[in-house]
C-alpha cells in the first residue's frame, strides 16, 4: 500500500472566514465546514438545510422532462407484466438507485430485474 497525503485546496480567506463561522456556529469540523465552503454551501443556514435534508426540501420529480411520459410508460408496464430492467452504474450512488427503484418497483408488484455492468469490460 502506498502512503497517501490529502492537500486541501489553496482556499480565498472570505471562503475561511465562512468556514471558520459555519464550523463554529455549527460545530463541525473545520474541514467538513471548508468542503462545503467550497462547495457553495457556505452559510449556516444553507448547511443546517444540507446536512438535515427533509423530503418536503426535494425538487419536485414531475418538473424533469418528460417524467410524465416516463411514468405512464411505467404504470403501462406494470398493468400488462412487461420485463422492466433497471440499468444502473457501478458506483455507490448508481449501485443505491438500482436498490432504491428496485425496492419500489418490487413494492408495485411490477416484473423488475436489475443490470450493472462490469466495471472493467463495459
Amino acid at each position: 500500500m502506498t502512503n497517501c497525503l490529502w492537500k486541501a485546496s489553496e482556499v480565498p480567506e472570505m471562503s475561511c472566514i465562512k468556514s471558520k463561522n459555519i464550523s463554529d456556529s455549527l460545530g463541525i469540523p473545520p474541514i467538513v465546514a471548508d468542503i462545503l465552503v467550497q462547495r457553495g454551501v457556505d452559510s449556516p443556514e444553507d448547511v443546517e438545510i444540507f446536512l438535515r435534508a427533509d423530503i418536503k426540501d426535494l425538487e419536485n420529480p414531475n418538473h424533469l422532462k418528460d417524467m410524465e411520459k416516463a411514468v405512464e410508460r411505467i404504470i403501462y408496464s406494470i398493468n400488462n407484466g412487461e420485463k422492466i430492467v433497471i440499468y444502473g452504474d457501478h458506483d455507490v450512488d448508481g449501485i443505491t438507485s438500482v436498490c432504491v427503484l428496485l425496492d419500489t418497483l418490487k413494492g408495485l408488484d411490477a416484473n423488475v430485474d436489475f443490470y450493472i455492468p462490469d466495471r472493467v469490460n463495459e
